[in-house]
């Protein structure tokens, strides 16, 4: 991945001493995040929200609308 100006720019292909390729990508997940290519390094939060809205509709669909408003949150 490359951030900063050249970030379009196509780089060589790398090779590992096997002699298998690393490819390049535009985003990387690092620590939970997700990191992307750009001019200035970018963060994608698409994948936070879904993980959270996951979570909070698995505990919704178990609880219902039994539990109180604080228990939920």
């Amino acid at each position: 991945m490359r951030v900063g100006s050249r970030h379009k720019h196509k780089c060589c292909e790398l090779t590992t001493i096997d002699g298998d390729e690393i490819s390049w990508s535009n985003a990387i997940r690092y620590l939970g995040v997700y990191l992307v290519s750009s001019k200035t390094l970018g963060i994608l939060s698409d994948y936070a929200k879904k993980s959270f809205y996951r979570a909070f509709n698995a505990v919704f669909g178990k609880v219902g609308r039994v539990g109180s408003e604080n228990a939920m949150v």
